[in-house]
């Protein structure tokens, strides 16, 4: 899915490619919410809810997730060429309702 050149698409509900980036990255995932001091079982169920783009040199993807009762945004980068997904960054201080920023 591409999105705005330079810019943040809008907002999508997530489908199968998103939810497969997701489980993508899902060891970065969890190590990162163990680092941020988040308890998150490895076999925690990972659900991107919502989701936006961002062409740069790839595509990055801002994704909404529910793990648990907890929900976090993620950024993943897609490299050009078919790189493997990767994790880029995490926002753990979200609620449901908290719309997907550029972080």
């Amino acid at each position: 899915m591409a999105g705005v050149v330079g810019g943040v698409g809008g907002m999508r509900d997530a489908d199968d490619e998103v939810q497969g980036k997701v489980e993508e990255v899902r060891a970065a995932l969890i190590a990162a919410l163990v680092t941020e001091g988040t308890s998150c079982p490895a076999d925690q169920e990972l659900k991107a809810l919502s989701y936006t783009t961002q062409v740069v040199a790839g595509t990055n993807y801002f994704v909404k997730i529910q793990a648990g009762t907890d929900i976090l945004h993620a950024r993943i980068f897609c490299g050009l060429g078919g790189e493997a997904a990767r994790l880029a960054s995490i926002n753990i201080n979200v609620s449901e309702d908290s719309p997907i920023d550029h972080f």
